[in-house]
């Protein structure tokens, strides 16, 4: 059951693959996710597009407390229904001046018809907790899932009982705990009429800018930009992190390097997302499918908008670590493309390597060649997601901007 295992990068990527879809113009036909995950990973390590606020990265582990206190075999659905009611409070404390639902996980599914999210916030959050050093000390090389977890904390619960004491009342001996120095909940969680919010206290604002703090580099000692954000609030007005200065200023050179790359792999990757789609589209006409020219039209926009930081980009002059380039096809597909970028014509001459590697990434759920098979993916896919246009690459920026502002406004409580 995916969603009671430890969340792998595949699981993640998936996830985010599917949320990124739906409008966000990201979706993996032939072979861009790889790039997003990686820099991402590499930037903003345990984020991910599923996150909306910070103190969900509280929530989760008071919640999972809670379910473990229950028997073992009911650990899972206690913690499901935990989750609802969470859900349930949050959207309580939303009123009629607010835009939407704001960052609440399932929110519009529990208005419509009460029912629980299909990826609920422990799903999201998991990996972040271990990331960012708040399920505490457990060998996470091998990964432990939720369900494990919630078995630790029942059995620690249960063995204080049996453990020596000291003239204080505490055990002598007890293995490190999860969840060590967690801030005590909050009043009135999950009583039923009571709201609750995402704004931290101050306690909880230092518990979790010290967790992000701690937050290094995968493979390395040096802070993370995601830590590096958590100690000093700079650029969280900007679109893309590379266009403030202030955070430039903020890195070494190292990380200033792969924001540059970042900068240039976000353009040339927008733009092959939008060939594939003015593709996808032409097929669709040619098919007698009614179609407009949308994707055509966004092509043009995109080449106009980010085509220089496309073309400035040197694909052989890489960043050290993974930037999810080991594709020798993709790495093709984007060299073509950035040599269409100065006359932006037809597209035809560059469709034979999109074939290819949408092809090799989709096998038979191709789109692109003139089969029945794709016939009808192409029929599905005019009626499901034709209108999600293509966009350069954000790696998770919106929402790692949106949980630290979360962290930087709790601490003007």
């Amino acid at each position: 059951m995916i969603g009671w295992v430890q969340i792998s990068r595949r699981e993640v990527a998936r996830a985010e693959q599917a949320l990124l879809g739906e409008g966000k113009g990201v979706r993996d036909e032939i072979g861009l996710l790889s790039i997003h995950q990686a820099i991402s990973d590499r930037l903003f390590p345990g984020t991910s597009v599923l996150h909306t606020r910070l103190r969900y990265a509280l929530f989760v582990p008071w919640l999972i407390r809670r379910a473990a206190a229950q028997h073992p075999r009911s650990h899972t659905t206690v913690l499901r229904d935990m989750e609802l009611r969470l859900t349930g409070q949050l959207v309580g404390a939303v009123t009629e001046a607010d835009a939407g639902l704001r960052g609440i996980i399932g929110g519009r599914v529990y208005k419509r018809s009460g029912a629980p999210a299909a990826q609920p916030p422990s799903f999201a959050y998991w990996t972040a907790l271990s990331t960012w050093h708040i399920l505490g000390a457990v060998d996470t090389r091998r990964g432990i899932s939720r369900d494990h977890a919630m078995r630790i904390l029942h059995e620690a619960t249960r063995d204080q009982r049996h453990l020596a004491k000291d003239e204080l009342g505490n055990p002598i001996y007890a293995a490190p705990p999860l969840f060590a120095g967690l801030p005590d909940e909050p009043p009135g969680l999950l009583e039923q009429g009571t709201p609750m919010t995402f704004v931290l206290t101050s306690k909880e604002h230092t518990f979790l800018r010290n967790r992000l703090l701690s937050v290094m580099r995968p493979g390395d000692e040096r802070p993370s930009l995601l830590a590096l954000l958590a100690n000093k609030r700079v650029g969280l007005e900007a679109d893309m992190p590379w266009q403030d200065a202030r955070v430039l200023a903020l890195v070494d050179d190292s990380d200033r390097k792969l924001l540059r790359f970042a900068e240039g792999i976000s353009a040339l990757a927008g733009i092959a997302r939008g060939v594939y789609l003015a593709m996808l589209e032409e097929a669709c006409r040619k098919q007698g499918l009614p179609m407009t020219r949308i994707h055509r039209g966004r092509l043009e926009w995109l080449v106009a908008e980010y085509g220089n930081a496309a073309m400035r980009l040197d694909l052989d002059d890489r960043p050290q670590g993974e930037v999810g380039l080991d594709d020798t096809h993709v790495v093709a597909l984007l060299r073509a493309t950035q040599a269409w970028i100065p006359k932006a014509g037809s597209v035809a001459g560059l469709k034979s390597l999109y074939l290819h590697c949408e092809k090799k990434r989709k096998n038979e759920r191709a789109r692109l060649p003139d089969t029945q098979a794709a016939d009808v993916r192409r029929r599905d896919w005019v009626r499901y997601e034709g209108t999600a246009l293509a966009d350069r690459l954000h790696f998770r920026w919106p929402n790692v901007k949106r949980l630290l502002n979360d962290l930087h406004l709790g601490n003007m409580r």
